[in-house]
């Protein structure tokens, strides 16, 4: 069984991920040199490895009898964003766009989207509510 600790983990990564991207993404437009950026880069990197690692277990974890083809299902969409992303940047610069802070704005558009999307959901209620006698047990879960 999942552990309320590993749900709630799951939740809050997923929550915080995606607003913590927009505002770094907002610092690296108005970086002034190269640190800024890398460090911009690498937080957004970690980030994207943190959904990745906690994700993945979830996506096991929930669909047992047909992992490959849930976690087929929630990575179907990756390579699909870096096309679109792609087509986006590409596009940008036909019209005469072709300012790199504009291009690397593309991030902020899933991720907003991913925010609002997040704020509309009902999260489950939290299992230790139903040990009342023994509000810790779900550590051992």
């Amino acid at each position: 069984m999942l552990g309320l600790t590993f749900i709630a983990y799951i939740i809050v990564a997923s929550f915080a991920t995606p607003l913590v991207s927009v505002a770094i993404v907002l610092i690296m437009i108005s970086a002034t040199g190269f640190w800024s950026l890398f460090i911009g880069a690498l937080v957004i990197s970690l980030g994207n490895g943190l959904i990745e690692a906690v994700c993945n277990p979830l996506v096991v974890t929930l669909y047992p009898e047909r992992k490959a083809h849930r976690l087929n299902q929630f990575h179907m969409w990756w390579p699909g964003g870096i096309v679109l992303g792609g087509l986006a940047s590409y596009g940008l610069a036909q019209i005469g766009i072709t300012s790199w802070k504009v291009r690397l704005g593309l991030i902020l558009i899933p991720a907003v989207v991913y925010i609002f999307l997040m704020l509309k959901e009902e999260f489950p209620a939290i299992a230790a509510s139903a040990h009342r006698s023994a509000p810790f047990s779900w550590c051992q879960q």
